[in-house]
């Protein structure tokens, strides 16, 4: 059996190291979805795709990046039609891309990171047409890029993080006008930058992690002012980093996984102030890490996995108490692990997938207590996976991918019960899998990309019948 997982390198990531990921990150995930080949077809015919990606809803209207030959990646826009699924403009002129990434709604207006000729990467705003579709300012005059990232909707304000060659990569904050464009707080005084990461809203305020040479990388917040951005607690004291991951609010309290050297990586919360930041459990005792993954609130709970010895990767529950932080299940029991993952709450109710010694990797969902933990159906029969993959919440309704021996890799959606847990439709037919990515909810409409022989990656949707799934537009073609 598996038991392998991703464990984050304990090592205090370098700056520099952090910068270059950092921009590469904004960069890689256009050049990635550039670069990606289609899955081979018996015939020699390859059909070229648009790989539309970061699908955005916007007050019902479908926003998205798409590749085209006359206009390379750019700016869309759908509304479910083949008609009415539109370029929204060629910012980039030409072949050449402006590969729109991070793509992000405040007061019904888009704003996202385009590349453009002469000001390079840099922030953008758009309300559907391109008249409406400008750069807001010039952070990093000239070609030089900014690369706009961790974008947050906070009130009527964006948060993100820019990079000026003064100041480095630090958090900025946009009304979405160029005198409304300020620099937050240069955290890392000079030219290298604080780099602020995952950018979180809570009831009390917006945490994110940065970068000091005092104390490394910790937990930061912050109410948009330069005295109120402030280092919450120095979690690893000195020039060693804690590392906070997994930034998850739950109602006026963040919760988080951090690294001691007590402790090793383990469940943390805060209410942004240094008595109330603190540890909630030590789940795996002494400095071994509990593996911490897929923080999720359910309506005032907190709910991941973690590994402790005697049970492995299981379902856990907390409260924010020591008390109240306990496993809920030992789904595969003695030393085998269930490893949930793709934990998602629709209506209160926690759906994730988990292995099971008769029943291989498929759908759970839970109450929160043990004897409310169940499979939600064997979708592929006996001990063999159906894998989950790719959990979504469309106005209540699970969406998600499942394999099995007749179909292979297809959509499916679930109400929660054996008999309402069903095949969407057998979108590439017989045992053949699809590819899906990019699953996005449009009021009660799934938006996804799906790969066929005929029409490469594009643009589905689906209300959930046979007959309402299909193919939105052939951008590519």
């Amino acid at each position: 059996m598996l038991q392998t997982l991703y464990k984050p390198n304990q090592r205090k990531t370098p700056i520099f190291g952090a910068i270059i990921s950092s921009f590469l990150a904004l960069l890689g995930l256009s050049n990635s979805i550039l670069a990606k080949s289609p899955p081979p077809t018996k015939g020699s015919y390859q059909p070229k795709s648009s790989y539309p990606s970061d699908l955005t809803n916007i007050n019902g209207t479908l926003y998205f990046s798409a590749n085209h030959p006359q206009t390379g990646r750019e700016l869309w826009k759908s509304n479910g039609t083949s008609r009415g699924t539109s370029l929204v403009k060629d910012i980039y002129p030409g072949v050449a891309s402006s590969s729109p990434t991070t793509l992000t709604s405040i007061r019904n207006t888009l704003f996202f990171s385009a590349n453009s000729p002469h000001l390079g990467i840099e922030l953008w705003t758009s309300q559907g047409t391109p008249e409406t579709t400008n750069i807001v300012t010039d952070i990093n005059l000239g070609w030089e890029s900014s690369f706009p990232y961790e974008l947050l909707k906070v009130q009527n304000w964006l948060y993100f993080t820019a990079l000026q060659p003064q100041v480095g990569t630090e958090l900025w904050q946009t009304d979405s006008t160029p005198v409304g464009t300020t620099l937050i707080k240069d955290i890392f005084p000079g030219t290298i930058g604080s780099i602020p990461q995952f950018l979180t809203k809570t009831k009390t305020g917006v945490f994110f992690t940065s970068e000091t040479p005092e104390a490394g990388r910790e937990l930061w917040k912050t109410d948009g002012s330069k005295s109120g951005t402030v280092l919450v607690k120095d979690i690893s004291p000195g020039i060693e980093s804690s590392d906070p991951f997994y930034l998850t609010a739950v109602g006026n309290q963040l919760y988080f996984k951090a690294r001691t050297p007590e402790n090793g990586e383990e469940l943390w919360r805060s209410d942004g102030t240094l008595k109330g930041t603190k540890l909630v459990k030590d789940i795996n005792l002494g400095i071994d890490d509990a593996l911490i993954l897929f923080l999720t609130n359910v309506n005032g709970r907190l709910f991941f996995s973690a590994y402790q010895p005697k049970s492995g990767i299981e379902l856990w529950k907390s409260d924010g108490t020591s008390q109240g932080t306990v496993i809920v299940k030992d789904i595969f029991p003695a030393e085998e692990w269930s490893n949930p993952s793709n934990l998602i709450n629709i209506n209160g109710t926690l759906f994730f997938t988990a292995r099971h010694p008769s029943q291989g990797t498929e759908l759970w969902k839970t109450d929160g207590t043990p004897e409310g933990t169940v499979i939600v159906k064997d979708i592929n029969l006996g001990e063999a996976d159906a894998y989950p993959e790719r959990l979504v919440n469309v106005n209540g309704v699970l969406y998600f991918t499942a394999t099995t021996p007749e179909t292979g890799r297809e959509l499916w959606k679930s109400d929660g019960t054996s008999q309402g847990t069903v095949l969407v439709k057998d979108i590439n037919p017989g045992s053949k899998d699809t590819e899906f990515d990019e699953l996005t909810g449009v009021k009660d409409i799934l938006f996804f990309t799906a790969y066929t022989p005929d029409s490469g990656d594009e643009l589905w949707r689906s209300n959930g019948t046979m007959m309402g799934t299909f193919l939105v537009k052939d951008i590519y073609r």
